[in-house]
């Protein structure tokens, strides 16, 4: 293995696109290719044999695929380092040449792949050669049978993508699917898609006259904006043709976050509030104000380091189908009045140590007046004699006093504390 460069040296000597392949005429005009392989890990040959560097990283090797550069080997860097839609083989690209510094040939850059199919699909576009002399790639091929022209990576089938990179069968696989459907556009929208059901929509309400429609331009006025990001179409998608456009669907897309302003979000369930004496919140499908929306199987919200804060004008509610629990070394709810129970309760709670020292003051005073009545006598004839039956009871009734008073504290809480 060649030796490897990182860090700063690994920037500044790069190995320039173009000098480890024959290059095209020194064109300065855009290039039409079809990606052959691309570098995406340290496993690749071109890394591992010390040709290419760790900052080559997504550096597509094409070929030329129209007539003035048929059969060209051409290598091409992302064109935005900010912004990368790395493509799989077998798509189309264009390259945008730039001069390349200390040579005479141009450097080549590439941004996103053609949508050789239109809309239909932002899975894949990966496009049958338009050369012969095709090898599957599942062969063996090395670089000076590519450099030579003797073989070329290609894969003919339109429909499935080559599983890896012919020469890194270590690369990652791409996953393509045909159950995918591109997002459904309206008027105006600045959409991006992933390749698996992820999508970020700048859109608006949209009421068009379509048969397709969004859910969300019920209300406001043409032009009110909203941001959709949605991750993971809806799992019944694939029982329509994968090539048919779909928009979000709250309730149905995995997971989805909801930037609105003036429009109806179409949730398919409504809280209770049942909690609520008056001033109700507006139901979750009728609000047309601005309003934030997390909505997935499970929400996390966490503060690694600092507090975590919900604060509402009007009122934070919590609701769940099941219960509501809170997990905490120390608990604390401040307020002029709470309610527990019911909305309507009234009943108020009692003060624990309040309530323990008249119990037990009571019940000092009734173990005394017991005592004294311990030793009551009787005076039949004018001579004293023990009261039996009183003295019975006032033991028996002692013995309970005592030991109520004794476990008093027991009805003190080591954990509530109400003020």
């Amino acid at each position: 293995m060649g030796s490897h460069k990182f860090g700063f040296p690994a920037l500044t000597q790069r190995s320039t696109p173009g000098s480890n392949f024959k290059n095209p005429k020194k064109s300065k005009k855009s290039q039409s290719v079809r990606v052959i392989d691309i570098i995406m890990d340290e496993n690749h040959p071109l890394i591992q044999s010390g040709k290419k560097g760790p900052s080559d990283i997504g550096l597509v090797i094409c070929v030329g695929s129209t007539p003035n550069n048929m059969g060209k080997i051409i290598e091409a860097l992302p064109l935005n380092p900010n912004s990368k839609s790395f493509p799989v083989i077998g798509e189309q690209l264009v390259l945008t040449p730039s001069p390349k510094p200390n040579a005479s040939g141009p450097q080549f850059f590439y941004d996103k792949p053609l949508g050789l199919f239109g809309s239909s699909t932002p899975n894949g576009n990966i496009f049958p050669s338009l050369t012969q002399n095709v090898s599957p790639p599942s062969q063996n091929v090395t670089y000076s049978q590519i450099e030579s022209g003797a073989v070329n990576i290609v894969d003919p089938n339109p429909v499935q993508a080559p599983s890896s990179s012919p020469t890194d069968p270590n690369q990652t696989a791409f996953a393509e699917k045909s159950d995918i459907h591109p997002l459904m556009p309206f008027i105006g929208d600045i959409l991006y898609e992933g390749r698996w059901g992820q999508s970020l929509r700048f859109g608006s309400t949209s009421k068009s006259n379509s048969q397709w429609k969004n859910n969300w331009s019920t209300s406001g006025e043409n032009g009110d904006p909203i941001m959709v990001i949605r991750n993971g179409q809806p799992k019944d998608a694939s029982s329509y043709p994968a090539y048919l456009p779909i928009s979000e669907d709250i309730n149905k897309d995995l997971s989805s976050i909801y930037l609105t302003s003036q429009q109806k979000i179409p949730f398919n369930s409504e809280l209770p509030f049942n909690s609520y004496k008056s001033n109700k919140p507006t139901q979750l499908s009728e609000y047309t104000s601005p309003q934030t929306i997390l909505n997935s199987s499970r929400i996390v919200l966490r503060a690694k380091d600092d507090h975590v804060l919900i604060t509402g004008q009007q009122s934070v509610n919590l609701h769940s189908e099941r219960y509501v629990n809170i997990d905490s070394p120390n608990t604390i709810i401040q307020s002029t009045n709470i309610f527990l129970g019911d909305k309507d309760a009234t009943e108020p709670g009692i003060k624990g140590d309040k309530l323990y020292n008249k119990l037990d003051t009571m019940l000092q005073a009734l173990i005394t007046l017991i005592r004294v009545l311990e030793v009551q006598q009787l005076w039949p004839a004018g001579l004293s004699s023990p009261d039996g039956g009183t003295m019975m009871v006032s033991s028996v009734t002692k013995q309970q006093l005592i030991a109520t008073q004794n476990s008093l504290n027991e009805i003190l809480s080591q954990v509530v504390k109400i003020k």
